[in-house]
């Protein structure tokens, strides 16, 4: 018997077996899913299941089609606290209840941890490590403090209500209209900060955000599945309907 042909054909089809499993896994996800599909990928370095969210050493991250909101919560909470630590590494904000709250009032996540960042580090740098008040509000130049708040992350819903009653407005339809020269001003036209060209540092800060994380690929995750799920419900009425019909 020829045992070197007969192990030369075994090899070559254990190869051929582990090449097609190689293709196969990066061509689904866990639900058999083709890898061409809008909520397959996201560009970073995670990995989400139906239990865990774990890194891998990839460039993207593989949802599944039926993942849920909280699976994408975990992973936009992991690309926040991520940005946090790379820029101010001893910060205490949570990218959790950050974005839980932005989420909340439904204000650009973007944009506040833009404002995060230029007004204190993140509550790292100046009277915010004291006071923990992370957007520096009620602090005034000439020293005066209003608030001071137990934890950072206490500090981040009353800035955002602040936002939403008294500069969200009129004019100031977004947050983007706030980053427009001169528009950073509440609904009795005081600006939120004296500083020159604010409102063009917080925008330089905004636009970086986008380039260095994944947040945006994160958010258009949330669009798609959002309509998936609008989609599967008005199939599923029409099909009631039929029924009665």
């Amino acid at each position: 018997m020829d045992y070197y042909g007969f192990y030369k054909r075994v090899f070559y089809i254990i190869i051929v077996f582990l090449l097609i499993s190689i293709i196969s896994y990066k061509n689904t996800t866990s639900e058999g899913l083709h890898a061409d599909s809008k909520l397959n990928y996201v560009k970073d370095t995670i990995i989400i299941t139906n239990d865990t969210v774990t890194h891998i050493i990839r460039d993207t991250i593989f949802v599944d089609y039926g993942t849920s909101h909280e699976h994408l919560d975990k992973v936009m909470a992991i690309e926040i606290d991520k940005y946090i630590q790379k820029v101010a590494p001893h910060s205490k904000v949570s990218g959790d209840t950050l974005w839980m709250l932005c989420k909340k009032h439904k204000i650009d996540i973007k944009f506040v941890m833009a404002h995060a960042f230029i007004e204190s580090h993140f509550g790292t740098k100046g009277i915010a490590r004291y006071t923990r008040s992370v957007f520096n509000v009620g602090t005034f130049d000439d020293g005066t403090i209003l608030y001071r708040y137990k934890t950072h992350n206490s500090s981040i819903e009353p800035y955002l209500i602040l936002l939403k009653k008294t500069y969200l407005v009129g004019k100031n339809k977004s947050t983007k209209c706030l980053m427009k020269p001169g528009r950073f001003k509440n609904h009795a036209g005081n600006k939120y900060a004296s500083a020159k060209d604010y409102e063009k540092t917080l925008s330089i800060f905004y636009n970086k955000i986008i380039k260095e994380t994944s947040i945006d690929e994160v958010l258009n995750l949330y669009t798609s599945l959002n309509k998936q799920q609008n989609d599967r419900n008005n199939r599923n009425s029409s099909k009631t309907k039929s029924r009665k019909v």
